[in-house]
């Protein structure tokens, strides 16, 4: 196990002051807030009490912390606030019972505003005192972001857990989380003086800059191979767990194996990937219940997937078998995986439609997901019903994002321009899903229009003499 005081080799050492049995540290943090990372949490506590491990979870989610109303828990004077002003004597003093057999709770509700700068010593004082609690597991509630307080609790337990949704804002703070975390957690071995001194070389080849991770590992080994040495034993020491959380299709479950190689490739990170969790609109009904998920509602899609990553997350080596997608809600006929359907940017909306139905989705489960109410209209391109250009290109992107396709960017140019055209009174281009029609006759003109003569040449000489015949004859003289 790993505990917060650092070492040479590896992430962290055991505290020989800790006992031997010392319970299994959790820590589950995110990037972004808004990804459901305290309902992980919570659920994950409650995975594991009811397989009857003893279980405490502390919100140390500083300043937003919300537990205690996931829980049903009744509010008061935080227990973290206790602790850190020694009201009470020890964190199992500060631990408050929730109903559920086997977990106890440290409530972070109505903690002062300088709880979220914590000193480091009350970060010890906390981690020290969780190892000597007397359970099996302590799972750790963080906040979202890079701040210190956050990565120095991450760093400090056993396993680190990293929860993400397949957003584009959520993927590119995981990636940052994730390197700032491994920085963080080579601060140790870089205040050593072969070490330090290597890598300020580094820097000033660099012009003041430090270079990626495995750059600088490889340059810090051309300059000085002891250093690297031990540069290399703190990148071996860095491991994360990674779970995906609100899945809606298929092709979501493919983020989490991206996102463990990217990683891997450009920092060296060891990530495991622990497994998806389906997006499940029975989340919100626990919510508000103030009931744990997996306790109001056993039979949803969301608890088989937490029962899954819980599973994952206690036997590393066990595959995870992610539950079957059909829009947001688990259907176990939805197994097959859908064919590939080709998108053409002449015709982005019946691209968008047959991409749906691979899916096996239905409109209204779409609309649900994006909250845009006209995708009827975008796949059959009934421009005279959709909004204007500006807006209905978000909403193009934002659905074929929803559908998995790649090229969202194009397809959502190409129909914005289909559009433009239309309004123009420009007939668009043709689509190869169009039948092709006649061309629309030209409104007829007013009375007082002649129809025009054949143009060829000889009736154009004959047009010009006979004009100037007639001159000749009107001239008087």
């Amino acid at each position: 196990m790993l505990n917060l005081r650092p070492s040479d080799s590896g992430r962290m050492t055991r505290d020989a002051s800790a006992p031997t049995s010392a319970p299994h540290l959790w820590a589950i943090a995110s990037g972004k807030g808004g990804v459901g990372k305290s309902v992980v949490s919570t659920n994950f506590s409650v995975s594991l009490a009811g397989r009857g491990h003893s279980v405490a979870l502390l919100d140390l989610d500083l300043g937003c912390a919300n537990l205690h109303t996931m829980l049903g828990v009744s509010g008061g004077k935080s227990g973290l606030s206790r602790l850190i002003e020694k009201e009470t004597d020890t964190l199992t003093d500060a631990l408050v019972p929730t109903g559920i057999e086997g977990l106890r709770l440290l409530t972070g509700d109505q903690a002062g505003p300088g709880m979220a700068n914590m000193s480091y010593a009350h970060k010890h004082l906390i981690l020290r005192q969780a190892r000597r609690l007397d359970v099996e597991h302590v799972v750790l509630d963080l906040g979202a972001g890079t701040a210190f307080n956050v990565l120095d609790f991450f760093l400090g337990a056993d396993t680190g857990i990293v929860v993400v949704v397949p957003e584009p804002t959520s993927i590119e703070n995981t990636y940052e989380f994730l390197l700032a975390a491994f920085l963080r957690s080579l601060r140790s071995i870089t205040r050593r003086g072969i070490v330090r001194e290597a890598i300020d070389k580094v820097i000033a080849t660099h012009r003041g800059r430090l270079p990626a991770p495995r750059d600088l590992l490889e340059a810090v080994v051309a300059v000085d191979a002891q250093a690297g040495v031990l540069l290399w034993e703190r990148f071996e020491g860095f491991s994360a767990n990674l779970i995906v959380n609100r899945v809606r299709n298929s092709l979501h479950h493919e983020l989490g194996p991206q996102i463990v190689r990217d990683a891997h490739k450009h920092f060296g990170a060891s990530l495991h990937y622990s497994g998806t969790i389906v997006s499940d609109d029975c989340v919100v009904s626990g919510v508000v219940a103030r009931r744990p998920v997996i306790h109001q509602f056993p039979g949803s899609s969301f608890t088989r997937d937490l029962e899954a990553v819980t599973s994952s997350l206690l036997a590393p080596e066990q595959i995870v078998e992610p539950t079957p997608i059909r829009g947001h809600i688990a259907s176990e006929a939805a197994s097959v995986e859908p064919t590939e359907v080709s998108i053409d940017l002449t015709s982005p909306g019946a691209s968008l439609r047959r991409r749906r139905e691979a899916l096996g989705l239905t409109l209204p489960e779409c609309e649900m997901q994006t909250r845009i109410r006209c995708l009827s209209s975008i796949e059959n391109e009934d421009f005279d019903t959709l909004p204007p250009e500006q807006y209905l290109r978000a909403f193009v992107a934002q659905y074929a994002l929803l559908l998995g396709i790649d090229e969202a960017a194009a397809l959502a140019a190409a129909f914005a321009d289909r559009a433009g055209a239309a309004s123009q009174g420009q007939p668009p281009m043709q689509s190869k899903d169009e039948p092709a029609h006649a061309p629309k006759p030209k409104p007829e003109s007013d009375s007082r229009a002649r129809p025009r003569p054949p143009h060829d040449k000889a009736s154009h000489r004959r047009r010009r003499r006979s004009a100037r015949e007639r001159s000749v004859r009107r001239r008087p003289f």
